[in-house]
């Protein structure tokens, strides 16, 4: 699990740098890596994979559960807040959250639909 949560934090990391905002924009990587992970785990939950709790912990809350983060998303909406940009703030967290969901609904159903066997 440690060594999926090293890997999730720097590919988070990575992208927030790699696509830096100004102060006061729209968090668009967090965004885009937080959806990314959440359609994932999503399927993972749905498919039942990977067998054993060790590789499906090591999966979802290492390597998804670091790469997806609250905090980061609180953080940065607060600095949007601090910056002034209260509705921008509120508009970052109601997109996070009502994407997040839908996405994670995708998710399991991908997840699902993977896991079925053929016939």
């Amino acid at each position: 699990m440690a060594a999926g949560g090293a890997l999730g934090t720097l590919l988070r990391a990575g992208s927030v740098v790699r696509w830096a905002q100004p102060p006061g924009g729209w968090p668009l990587a967090t965004l885009a890596v937080n959806l990314l992970g959440t359609f994932a785990l999503g399927a993972v939950v749905g498919s039942g994979r990977p067998r054993g709790a060790i590789p499906r912990t090591a999966l979802s809350a290492g390597l998804l559960g670091a790469l997806t983060t609250f905090s980061t998303i609180i953080a940065e909406a607060m600095e949007l807040v601090i910056s002034g940009r209260t509705g921008r703030a509120a508009a970052y967290l109601a997109v996070s959250i009502a994407c997040g969901l839908a996405v994670a609904a995708l998710g399991v159903h991908a997840g699902r639909t993977i896991s079925e066997p053929a016939g």
